[in-house]
């Protein structure tokens, strides 16, 4: 009976151990954004940068005041979508990123004036 049971044991933590699948790579993105001096809204592009065939980023917009964009939220980058456009943004909205951590960070932009 006890060699039964700890047959079981072992089958268990071997299934446990092989059943869930490695983490898919968290990719690095970029910004740019471009502005008018005609209009206050501007145009912000993130893309994947540095990533592997099987990596992805998640990407929103937070504003100076904290508040995140209930439109946008969090957007999903990876190999079928490697970038994303967010349209009529305010000058204090800034792209994040999210790390493995969970913490967000925002993204440099490469500001582009026409």
């Amino acid at each position: 009976m006890r060699i039964q049971l700890l047959g079981v044991l072992l089958l268990g933590a071997a299934l446990l151990t092989s059943a869930a699948p490695p983490p898919e790579p968290l990719c690095r993105v970029s910004a740019s954004s471009i502005t008018s001096p005609f209009r206050p809204l501007r145009k912000v592009i993130v893309k994947l940068r540095d990533c592997a065939p099987n990596g992805h980023a998640f990407v929103r917009l937070q504003s100076s005041s904290g508040a995140t964009d209930p439109v946008y939220g969090w957007r999903e980058l990876n190999a079928a979508r490697p970038g994303f456009t967010f349209t009529g943004v305010l000058p204090h909205w800034k792209p994040q990123w999210e790390a493995a951590s969970g913490l967000a960070y925002t993204v440099p932009e490469l500001r582009i004036n026409r």
